[in-house]
């Protein structure tokens, strides 16, 4: 059980020590900083102390920064890391120095100058490109586009007609009507006629009317001078141009190559500048000091309090007030703390609750994520992915706890699958059955039961892991209420549970016949008991309502049956694929078929297998598990630190 205990803290700084103090307060990783707007020591008050912006630039930096390192990422891209690799170490004052940040900011200018040539240049690619779509069905015509003819006598247009009207109707009409005039198809497409008209003034309105009633529109020559064909080839050579261009901008851009890092921890630099500046903008202040409130761990007040002296400031610590929501944290040992994460996910417990979830968790997560899995190899895979994760990567915060939680599953998949007999399935057997026939095949007999072959066994021993867990919950109840000072809850909520429930067990499965009056006693005491707290006629419906709730505990007890299905569904889609595998026949042929086939299979099957595993077990705590004694309504402790992506920030030596 270890909830943290929280210390209220209220500190006055001067503004000119407002930055040094909140990096110290960051390397130590354990101060909530509240706002004005979120203290209780502001909220109500009719004169707050003001509050004042804080801009240093760096969110301005910040995005020009990203922006080159995306550019880069497109363009010239450094070569990555390898994929175990650890963030690169940098204490505070290589993570800010004046000479790398320039550079880095002196770089991202000029390559996102450059990006915005090469967006510019692509924009005008794109409309030359549009412009030779366009001249594409004129391509047959020798006139300049820009010709006109208007001279009085004769007339002369370019345009287009709809694909659905007649040429050859059209031309019929326009001798009939308009003889003084020449229609010519240039090229046709599937939605239009590309046609000139040639016409004498004498006929020019009648051949007009006849070309606006079949859907004509006139062409624009857009400032194209000479044929198409020619007014193509330089747009063409415009567009060479500008791809050339653009090729040399993406040669400056790779010279930049090399300040890939330096961006990266830029950007990191600039990411926890421009957090305290939206965090100094949320602080009340006077014309020369800043106050500061916020929750620290008990157990820090020494390391917090040094700071603080060491700033000159004016603090105190104190006791959460009755009204105050003091943020919760876990602190846990080595085998409970990467549960933490399993509890975050579902919401932190109150403050001041009782019982810390993740010691109780631990077994019982572990042994169920063991038995879905139920095969030694995956449990191999698991724990040495993890085990390397963690050794050369050296993650923090949840990215630690949840390689943490994988690799303690990973052991106890390896026992569960070696009890069960799942070493891939059935690879082995079928292998050698490819091989040598059934005479000369190996398989690999369980330590305890083939999951396959006795699936009933199997739910028999989820449902006992799952009695055992609701068992467990119960009593943590019974000790939450005991600790409460709430005796008669403890004795005739889960106690009589435990009375029905121990009389049952003695009852039905040792057939001792005193049980089944140990069984009747609980239910009594229950009917009598269960409504305690209500008035009249609700304490009798109370304690019926809460017998009735047996139906709750035997629905409970079937969702553990997910146990035994989730692990032979996985059993048997492993089996499937060594089946598929095994098709091959022998022969080099047929090994080489079987590892490839089985290869794939089985990778897929692990990754679904862990994917259930993780929610079904983590969902059988939620529901079944924490309902029973879970006090929720807390927050998480969001405490100032240094969150970094690319680089890592250690200490000064």
């Amino acid at each position: 059980m270890a909830l943290v205990e929280m210390k209220r803290l209220r500190a006055v700084a001067l503004q000119s020590r407002r930055r040094v103090l909140l990096r110290q307060l960051r390397q130590l990783g354990c101060v909530e900083v509240e706002t004005a707007a979120d203290s209780t020591d502001f909220n109500g008050e009719e004169n707050l102390p003001r509050t004042a912006e804080e801009n240093t630039g760096a969110q301005e930096h910040l995005a020009a920064l990203q922006q080159a390192k995306q550019t880069l990422d497109q363009y010239a891209p450094p070569e990555k890391r390898p994929l175990l690799a650890r963030k690169p170490q940098l204490t505070e004052g290589q993570l800010y120095d004046e000479r790398t940040l320039d550079s880095a900011l002196s770089a991202a200018k000029e390559i996102n100058r450059a990006a915005q040539q090469i967006n510019r240049l692509q924009t005008e690619e794109n409309r030359l490109e549009s412009a030779i779509t366009q001249l594409k069905p004129w391509l047959a015509l020798d006139v300049p586009l820009n010709y006109e003819l208007d001279d009085g006598q004769v007339f002369y247009l370019r345009g287009a007609l709809p694909a659905a009207a007649s040429l050859e109707a059209l031309e019929q009409e326009l001798a009939q009507q308009a003889p003084a005039s020449q229609l010519e198809a240039v090229s046709s497409d599937n939605e239009q006629h590309y046609v000139t008209l040639l016409t004498h003034r004498s006929c020019r309105e009648a051949a007009l009317s006849l070309l606006k009633q079949r859907g004509f529109s006139q062409a624009s020559a857009q400032g194209a001078e000479g044929p198409a064909r020619q007014w193509t080839g330089r747009l063409q050579q415009q567009i060479e141009e500008g791809r050339a261009q653009r090729q040399k901008c993406v040669e400056d851009i790779a010279k930049y190559r090399d300040s890939y890092r330096q961006l990266e921890q830029a950007v990191d630099a600039y990411s926890l500048e421009a957090e305290e500046d939206q965090l100094l903008s949320g602080l009340a202040r006077t014309k020369d000091t800043v106050a500061l409130t916020g929750w620290i761990p008990a157990k820090a007040q020494q390391a917090v309090a040094k700071v603080l002296e060491e700033q000159g400031c004016a603090y105190s610590m104190e006791d959460p007030q009755e009204g105050e929501f003091p943020p919760t944290a876990m602190e846990n040992g080595v085998l409970a703390e990467p549960f933490n994460a399993v509890t975050e996910m579902y919401g932190m417990p109150r403050y001041g609750s009782l019982v810390d979830p993740n010691p109780l968790m631990v077994p019982f997560y572990i042994t169920f994520f063991s038995f879905i899995m139920a095969d030694a190899v995956y449990g191999i895979v698991i724990a040495l992915g993890c085990f390397l994760a963690l050794r050369l990567m050296q993650p923090k915060g949840t990215m630690r706890q949840m390689l943490t939680l994988f690799f303690y599953c990973g052991l106890g998949t390896i026992v569960a699958g070696v009890l069960m007999g799942g070493w891939l399935g059935d690879a082995v057997y079928q292998f050698t059955r490819m091989l040598w026939g059934e005479e000369g095949a190996v398989n690999i007999r369980p330590l305890w039961f083939n999951l396959t072959e006795e699936p009933l066994k199997m739910l028999i021993f989820s449902l006992v892991l799952g009695a055992v867990q609701i068992l467990v919950g119960m009593a943590v109840s019974a000790w939450r209420m005991i600790k409460q000072k709430d005796y008669l809850g403890a004795l005739f909520d889960p106690g009589c549970w435990y009375i029905i429930f121990i009389g049952a067990g003695l009852y039905v499965g040792l057939g001792i016949q005193a049980g089944l009056y140990v069984a009747l006693a609980g239910v009594v005491l229950m009917l009598i008991l269960g409504g305690r707290g209500k008035k009249g006629f609700g304490k009798i419906t109370g304690g019926l309502g809460k017998l009735y709730n047996v139906t709750g505990f035997v629905s409970d007890l079937l969702s553990y049956s997910r146990i035994m299905a989730l692990a032979l569904s996985g059993s048997v889609v492993g089996s499937v694929f060594n089946q598929m595998g095994a098709m091959g026949g022998g022969g080099v042929v047929g090994v080489v078929v079987f590892i490839i086939v089985a290869l794939i299979g089985h990778v897929f099957n692990l990754a679904i297998s862990v994917l259930g595993a993780y929610v079904h077990t983590s969902r059988l705590q939620y529901i079944e598990f924490f309902g029973r004694f879970y006090e929720d309504g807390g927050r998480i402790m969001q405490p100032l630190k240094n969150k970094t992506k690319y680089v890592e920030v250690v200490k000064e030596d």
